[in-house]
C-alpha cells in the first residue's frame, strides 16, 4: 500500500469516527421538543410569581414613600406649621353653589402652581420647598402608569418656573381656610394622603389603595370590589365630584377604623371634610 492510499484510508476513519462520536453526544428532535416543554413549564410557573414579587416590591416603595410623607408633616406642624398642615389651593370656590368650595380635579395632584413664580408651591409641594421632603422622587408612585410619571417631571423640580408639577399622591386638604389643617382635630385614623384618585388613570395600583394616617402609620385599602375605582368613573367635572371625592376619602377613613379596632373613631371627623 502506498503512502498516499495509507494517508487516505487513515483520514476516512477519523471522519467516520467523529461522526459516530457527535451522533453520540446529540439530541434527537423528540428529546429537544421534551426540554422546550419543560422550560415553557417552568417559565408559565415562575413568571407570574415574579410579576406578583414586582408587584409588592412597589407597593412596599409607595408605603415608603408616604410613611416618608408623614415624617415631613408632622415636622412641618412643629415648625413653621405651628400646629396647621400645609395649605392647598387646589379647591375652587364656587359662588354659584353657595359659596362652597368644590374639588378642581385637574388640580388635586398639583405640588407647583406654575405662573411663573418659583416660590409658587402649593399642598404637599410646601414640603419640598421647606425640605423637609427634598427628594422629588419620593413624590411619585412606582406602580403609577398614567400621564404624571417622575420621568416626566424629574428636570423640573430644581427650576419649575411657569411649570405645573403634579405628583402621584393625594393631599386631603381641599382649600386654605378648611379646619381640618389643624393637626390637634384630627383622629389618629384621619387619612391625610393617600394614592392618586384624580381619575382612574392616576389610580396606581388598581386593586387598592395605600393611604398615610394622622398618626403616621400607612396602610393599605383592599379594594377588590372596585369601590374606589367604580367612583372614579363617576368623575365627570361636574359639581358632584366633590361629593364622590368625599365619598372615597370616608371609605378610607372608615377602613382604618375597622383596622384599628380600638374605638379611635369613635368622634365624627368625616363632617369636618365637607366644603
Amino acid at each position: 500500500m502506498s503512502a498516499r492510499s495509507g494517508h487516505a484510508c487513515r483520514s476516512t476513519c477519523l471522519s467516520v469516527s467523529a461522526k459516530r462520536s457527535a451522533g453520540a453526544w446529540g439530541f434527537t428532535l423528540i428529546e429537544l421538543l421534551c426540554a422546550l416543554a419543560i422550560i415553557a413549564l417552568l417559565m408559565g410557573i415562575l413568571l407570574p410569581s415574579l410579576a406578583r414579587m414586582r408587584d409588592s416590591t412597589r407597593k412596599i416603595t409607595c408605603a415608603s414613600n408616604l410613611k416618608q410623607h408623614g415624617i415631613a408633616l408632622t415636622m412641618w406642624t412643629d415648625g413653621p406649621g405651628r400646629g396647621f398642615l400645609p395649605e392647598s389651593v387646589s379647591g375652587r370656590f364656587a359662588a354659584g353653589q353657595g359659596g362652597k368650595w368644590v374639588y378642581d380635579l385637574p388640580e388635586t395632584l398639583r405640588v407647583h402652581c406654575g405662573d411663573g413664580i418659583p416660590e409658587n408651591w402649593d399642598g404637599l409641594g410646601r414640603l419640598y420647598d421647606q425640605e423637609f421632603l427634598d427628594d422629588p422622587a419620593v413624590y411619585y408612585c412606582p406602580s403609577h402608569t398614567g400621564e404624571h410619571p417622575f420621568s416626566r417631571y424629574s428636570e423640573s423640580w430644581m427650576n419649575p418656573g411657569a411649570l405645573v408639577i403634579y405628583s402621584n399622591y393625594q393631599y386631603r386638604i381641599l382649600h386654605p381656610d378648611s379646619p381640618t389643617r389643624q393637626w390637634d382635630l384630627l383622629g389618629p385614623d384621619v387619612t391625610l394622603v393617600a394614592d392618586g384618585m384624580r381619575r382612574l388613570a392616576d389610580y396606581s395600583h388598581v386593586d387598592g389603595n395605600n393611604m398615610l394616617k394622622r398618626d403616621g402609620s400607612v396602610s393599605w385599602y383592599n379594594d377588590a370590589n372596585s369601590e374606589i375605582a367604580d367612583f372614579l368613573l363617576m368623575l365627570d367635572g361636574s359639581p358632584t365630584d366633590t361629593a364622590i371625592m368625599l365619598s372615597i376619602w370616608q371609605l378610607l377613613d372608615e377602613n382604618g377604623r375597622e383596622n384599628a379596632n380600638t374605638g379611635s373613631g369613635a368622634r365624627d371627623y368625616w363632617g369636618c371634610w365637607g366644603p
